[in-house]
Protein backbone atom coordinates (compact mmCIF):
# COMPACT_ATOMS: atom_id res chain seq x y z
CA UNK A 1 0.00 0.00 0.00
CA UNK A 2 1.13 3.56 0.49
CA UNK A 3 4.14 4.58 2.54
CA UNK A 4 2.36 7.31 4.43
CA UNK A 5 -0.39 7.33 6.98
CA UNK A 6 -3.93 7.67 5.71
CA UNK A 7 -5.83 10.81 6.50
CA UNK A 8 -2.76 13.10 6.57
CA UNK A 9 -4.10 16.62 6.25
CA UNK A 10 -2.20 18.56 3.60
CA UNK A 11 -2.10 22.23 2.65
CA UNK A 12 -2.87 22.69 -1.00
CA UNK A 13 -3.49 25.54 -3.37
CA UNK A 14 -6.28 25.83 -5.87
CA UNK A 15 -5.44 25.74 -9.54
CA UNK A 16 -7.14 27.32 -12.49
CA UNK A 17 -9.41 25.07 -14.42
CA UNK A 18 -10.90 25.04 -17.84
CA UNK A 19 -13.96 23.28 -19.11
CA UNK A 20 -14.94 22.07 -22.51
CA UNK A 21 -18.29 21.23 -24.02
CA UNK A 22 -19.45 19.30 -27.06
CA UNK A 23 -22.11 20.32 -29.50
CA UNK A 24 -23.85 18.80 -32.50
CA UNK A 25 -22.62 20.12 -35.86
CA UNK A 26 -24.52 23.37 -36.54
CA UNK A 27 -24.91 22.82 -40.28
CA UNK A 28 -26.47 19.41 -39.60
CA UNK A 29 -28.97 21.02 -37.25
CA UNK A 30 -29.93 23.58 -39.93
CA UNK A 31 -30.48 20.84 -42.48
CA UNK A 32 -32.56 18.76 -40.08
CA UNK A 33 -34.67 21.78 -39.09
CA UNK A 34 -36.21 21.77 -42.56
CA UNK A 35 -37.44 18.20 -42.10
CA UNK A 36 -39.10 18.21 -38.70
CA UNK A 37 -42.54 18.97 -40.10
CA UNK A 38 -42.91 15.20 -40.56
CA UNK A 39 -44.40 13.87 -37.28
CA UNK A 40 -42.66 10.50 -37.35
CA UNK A 41 -39.34 12.05 -38.29
CA UNK A 42 -39.76 14.69 -35.59
CA UNK A 43 -40.09 11.99 -32.94
CA UNK A 44 -37.04 10.22 -34.32
CA UNK A 45 -35.00 13.44 -34.29
CA UNK A 46 -35.98 14.20 -30.71
CA UNK A 47 -34.63 10.82 -29.69
CA UNK A 48 -31.50 11.42 -31.74
CA UNK A 49 -30.85 14.75 -30.02
CA UNK A 50 -31.36 13.18 -26.58
CA UNK A 51 -28.91 10.40 -27.35
CA UNK A 52 -26.41 12.88 -28.80
CA UNK A 53 -26.60 15.08 -25.71
CA UNK A 54 -25.89 12.14 -23.42
CA UNK A 55 -23.04 10.99 -25.67
CA UNK A 56 -21.54 14.48 -25.58
CA UNK A 57 -21.65 14.54 -21.80
CA UNK A 58 -19.74 11.25 -21.68
CA UNK A 59 -16.95 12.25 -24.07
CA UNK A 60 -13.48 12.22 -22.59
CA UNK A 61 -14.43 9.95 -19.67
CA UNK A 62 -12.87 6.50 -19.74
CA UNK A 63 -15.23 3.58 -19.19
CA UNK A 64 -14.87 1.44 -16.08
CA UNK A 65 -16.44 -2.03 -15.99
CA UNK A 66 -16.79 -4.57 -13.20
CA UNK A 67 -19.14 -7.43 -12.30
CA UNK A 68 -21.32 -7.60 -9.22
CA UNK A 69 -19.11 -10.37 -7.85
CA UNK A 70 -15.95 -8.28 -8.25
CA UNK A 71 -17.57 -5.33 -6.49
CA UNK A 72 -18.85 -7.45 -3.61
CA UNK A 73 -15.44 -9.08 -3.14
CA UNK A 74 -13.66 -5.73 -3.13
CA UNK A 75 -15.74 -4.44 -0.23
CA UNK A 76 -15.38 -7.72 1.63
CA UNK A 77 -19.08 -8.58 1.42
CA UNK A 78 -19.25 -11.42 -1.08
CA UNK A 79 -22.58 -12.56 0.39
CA UNK A 80 -24.44 -9.48 -0.92
CA UNK A 81 -23.87 -10.41 -4.58
CA UNK A 82 -27.26 -11.19 -6.05
CA UNK A 83 -29.39 -9.62 -3.33
CA UNK A 84 -32.04 -6.94 -3.92
CA UNK A 85 -29.56 -4.06 -3.88
CA UNK A 86 -26.68 -5.85 -5.65
CA UNK A 87 -28.26 -7.78 -8.55
CA UNK A 88 -25.95 -9.91 -10.65
CA UNK A 89 -24.61 -8.36 -13.83
CA UNK A 90 -21.76 -6.56 -15.53
CA UNK A 91 -21.82 -2.81 -15.03
CA UNK A 92 -20.05 0.09 -16.75
CA UNK A 93 -19.71 3.75 -15.81
CA UNK A 94 -20.30 6.37 -17.02
CA UNK A 95 -23.85 5.31 -17.75
CA UNK A 96 -27.03 7.13 -18.75
CA UNK A 97 -29.04 3.97 -18.05
CA UNK A 98 -29.75 3.58 -14.34
CA UNK A 99 -27.37 1.21 -12.56
CA UNK A 100 -28.46 0.01 -9.10
CA UNK A 101 -26.88 2.71 -6.91
CA UNK A 102 -25.19 0.29 -4.51
CA UNK A 103 -23.16 -0.87 -7.50
CA UNK A 104 -22.53 2.48 -9.19
CA UNK A 105 -21.44 3.99 -5.86
CA UNK A 106 -18.76 1.31 -5.53
CA UNK A 107 -17.73 1.58 -9.19
CA UNK A 108 -17.11 5.31 -8.72
CA UNK A 109 -15.12 4.79 -5.53
CA UNK A 110 -13.08 2.05 -7.21
CA UNK A 111 -12.28 4.07 -10.33
CA UNK A 112 -11.37 7.22 -8.38
CA UNK A 113 -9.14 5.08 -6.15
CA UNK A 114 -7.27 3.62 -9.11
CA UNK A 115 -6.88 6.92 -10.94
CA UNK A 116 -5.98 9.37 -8.19
CA UNK A 117 -5.77 8.06 -4.63
CA UNK A 118 -2.27 8.72 -3.31
CA UNK A 119 -1.31 10.44 -6.57
CA UNK A 120 -3.21 13.70 -6.38
CA UNK A 121 -5.70 14.13 -3.55
CA UNK A 122 -7.31 17.26 -5.03
CA UNK A 123 -8.05 15.25 -8.17
CA UNK A 124 -9.33 12.38 -6.01
CA UNK A 125 -11.66 14.75 -4.16
CA UNK A 126 -13.00 16.17 -7.44
CA UNK A 127 -13.43 12.67 -8.80
CA UNK A 128 -15.54 11.69 -5.79
CA UNK A 129 -17.43 14.94 -5.22
CA UNK A 130 -18.24 16.20 -8.73
CA UNK A 131 -19.80 12.99 -10.02
CA UNK A 132 -22.78 11.00 -8.81
CA UNK A 133 -21.10 9.25 -5.85
CA UNK A 134 -23.14 11.00 -3.13
CA UNK A 135 -26.45 10.63 -4.99
CA UNK A 136 -25.73 6.98 -5.64
CA UNK A 137 -24.63 6.50 -2.04
CA UNK A 138 -27.92 7.92 -0.79
CA UNK A 139 -29.79 5.79 -3.31
CA UNK A 140 -27.99 2.71 -2.01
CA UNK A 141 -29.04 3.56 1.55
CA UNK A 142 -32.63 4.02 0.38
CA UNK A 143 -32.44 0.57 -1.21
CA UNK A 144 -31.15 -1.01 2.00
CA UNK A 145 -33.89 0.77 3.93
CA UNK A 146 -36.58 -0.71 1.68
CA UNK A 147 -34.80 -4.06 1.69
CA UNK A 148 -34.99 -4.14 5.48
CA UNK A 149 -31.25 -3.87 6.25
CA UNK A 150 -31.55 -0.36 7.77
CA UNK A 151 -34.38 1.24 9.70
CA UNK A 152 -35.03 4.98 9.16
CA UNK A 153 -32.74 6.32 11.96
CA UNK A 154 -29.78 4.22 10.79
CA UNK A 155 -30.39 5.14 7.15
CA UNK A 156 -30.31 8.83 8.05
CA UNK A 157 -27.14 8.25 10.10
CA UNK A 158 -25.36 6.71 7.12
CA UNK A 159 -26.44 9.53 4.81
CA UNK A 160 -25.11 12.08 7.29
CA UNK A 161 -21.73 10.31 7.45
CA UNK A 162 -21.38 10.30 3.67
CA UNK A 163 -22.37 13.94 3.35
CA UNK A 164 -20.04 15.09 6.13
CA UNK A 165 -17.09 13.10 4.79
CA UNK A 166 -17.41 14.65 1.35
CA UNK A 167 -17.76 18.17 2.78
CA UNK A 168 -14.61 17.70 4.89
CA UNK A 169 -12.71 16.44 1.86
CA UNK A 170 -13.72 19.47 -0.19
CA UNK A 171 -12.49 21.80 2.57
CA UNK A 172 -9.16 20.01 2.99
CA UNK A 173 -8.20 17.08 0.73
CA UNK A 174 -6.88 14.14 2.71
CA UNK A 175 -4.33 11.44 2.04
CA UNK A 176 -6.70 8.52 2.31
CA UNK A 177 -10.01 7.47 0.84
CA UNK A 178 -13.53 8.69 1.51
CA UNK A 179 -14.20 5.41 3.29
CA UNK A 180 -11.22 6.04 5.60
CA UNK A 181 -12.80 9.33 6.65
CA UNK A 182 -16.26 7.80 7.06
CA UNK A 183 -14.81 5.20 9.42
CA UNK A 184 -13.32 7.94 11.60
CA UNK A 185 -16.60 9.87 11.59
CA UNK A 186 -18.39 6.66 12.62
CA UNK A 187 -16.30 6.57 15.80
CA UNK A 188 -17.19 10.20 16.53
CA UNK A 189 -20.91 9.86 15.85
CA UNK A 190 -22.41 6.79 17.53
CA UNK A 191 -24.90 4.85 15.45
CA UNK A 192 -28.56 4.76 16.49
CA UNK A 193 -29.48 1.62 18.43
CA UNK A 194 -30.41 -1.46 16.48
CA UNK A 195 -34.18 -2.03 16.19
CA UNK A 196 -35.66 -4.61 18.51
CA UNK A 197 -36.81 -6.68 15.55
CA UNK A 198 -36.01 -6.73 11.85
CA UNK A 199 -38.40 -7.37 8.99
CA UNK A 200 -37.68 -10.22 6.61
CA UNK A 201 -35.29 -9.01 3.94
CA UNK A 202 -36.83 -8.41 0.53
CA UNK A 203 -35.22 -10.56 -2.14
CA UNK A 204 -35.97 -8.28 -5.09
CA UNK A 205 -36.55 -4.56 -5.56
CA UNK A 206 -37.24 -2.43 -8.62
CA UNK A 207 -34.60 0.30 -8.80
CA UNK A 208 -37.17 2.74 -10.19
CA UNK A 209 -39.25 2.35 -7.02
CA UNK A 210 -36.59 3.41 -4.51
CA UNK A 211 -34.13 5.54 -6.52
CA UNK A 212 -36.06 8.77 -6.96
CA UNK A 213 -33.27 11.38 -6.92
CA UNK A 214 -31.11 9.78 -9.57
CA UNK A 215 -28.62 11.65 -11.77
CA UNK A 216 -28.86 11.82 -15.56
CA UNK A 217 -25.44 10.19 -15.79
CA UNK A 218 -23.82 7.97 -13.18
CA UNK A 219 -20.06 8.21 -13.02
CA UNK A 220 -16.99 9.93 -11.62
CA UNK A 221 -16.55 13.68 -11.39
CA UNK A 222 -14.66 15.77 -13.90
CA UNK A 223 -10.98 16.23 -13.12
CA UNK A 224 -9.38 19.04 -15.10
CA UNK A 225 -5.78 17.85 -15.12
CA UNK A 226 -5.53 14.09 -14.91
CA UNK A 227 -1.74 13.97 -15.20
CA UNK A 228 -0.77 16.40 -12.45
CA UNK A 229 0.65 14.87 -9.30
CA UNK A 230 1.22 16.40 -5.90
CA UNK A 231 4.22 18.78 -6.09
CA UNK A 232 5.44 17.55 -2.72
CA UNK A 233 5.32 14.02 -1.35
CA UNK A 234 3.66 14.17 2.08
CA UNK A 235 5.77 13.20 5.05
CA UNK A 236 4.35 10.36 7.17
CA UNK A 237 2.70 11.81 10.27
CA UNK A 238 4.72 9.49 12.50
CA UNK A 239 7.79 11.38 11.37
CA UNK A 240 6.47 14.87 12.03
CA UNK A 241 4.39 14.35 15.18
CA UNK A 242 6.22 13.28 18.29
CA UNK A 243 4.91 12.72 21.77
CA UNK A 244 7.05 15.55 23.11
CA UNK A 245 5.09 18.01 20.95
CA UNK A 246 1.79 16.97 22.43
CA UNK A 247 -0.45 19.45 24.16
CA UNK A 248 -1.66 16.71 26.49
CA UNK A 249 -0.86 13.06 27.11
CA UNK A 250 -2.76 10.36 28.98
CA UNK A 251 -1.73 7.18 30.78
CA UNK A 252 -1.79 4.97 27.69
CA UNK A 253 0.67 7.28 25.93
CA UNK A 254 -1.84 8.72 23.50
CA UNK A 255 -2.07 12.46 23.08
CA UNK A 256 -4.03 15.18 21.31
CA UNK A 257 -2.77 17.77 18.90
CA UNK A 258 -4.23 20.56 16.76
CA UNK A 259 -3.52 20.85 13.04
CA UNK A 260 -4.15 23.94 10.92
CA UNK A 261 -5.29 23.35 7.35
CA UNK A 262 -5.40 26.10 4.76
CA UNK A 263 -8.45 25.77 2.53
CA UNK A 264 -8.74 26.72 -1.13
CA UNK A 265 -10.71 29.86 -0.27
CA UNK A 266 -7.83 31.09 1.90
CA UNK A 267 -9.51 30.35 5.22
CA UNK A 268 -7.95 28.17 7.89
CA UNK A 269 -9.69 25.21 9.51
CA UNK A 270 -8.52 23.70 12.78
CA UNK A 271 -8.62 19.94 13.18
CA UNK A 272 -8.15 18.13 16.46
CA UNK A 273 -6.48 14.77 16.30
CA UNK A 274 -5.75 12.05 18.81
CA UNK A 275 -2.62 9.99 18.26
CA UNK A 276 -1.21 6.87 19.84
CA UNK A 277 2.12 6.85 21.63
CA UNK A 278 3.70 5.73 18.37
CA UNK A 279 2.19 8.60 16.41
CA UNK A 280 -0.61 6.73 14.66
CA UNK A 281 -3.87 8.64 14.17
CA UNK A 282 -6.63 7.28 16.40
CA UNK A 283 -9.25 9.94 15.79
CA UNK A 284 -9.59 13.24 13.96
CA UNK A 285 -12.23 15.88 13.46
CA UNK A 286 -12.75 19.62 12.91
CA UNK A 287 -12.83 21.87 15.94
CA UNK A 288 -16.18 23.53 16.51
Amino acid sequence: MYKYWRLLLVIHSSSSSSSSSSSINQSSLCLLSHLIFLPSLSIMLNKLFAVSAVAASLQGVSAFTRTTGQIANRIGQSWVAGDACHPHGTWTIPSSDTIPPCLSEQLIAWQCHELYLGINQTSYTNCMSKGSWLQDGNGCIDCKHQQGVFDAPRANWWKGLQREALELMKKAPLIGSTWDLIQILMRQTPAPPEPASRPEYKKTLNVEDYYQNKPSVQGIGQVDDQTKTNPEVPIPRTQVRKRGEAAAAVDDGSYEDTVKVKCEDGSTVLFKEKLSAGGNIINIGPLA
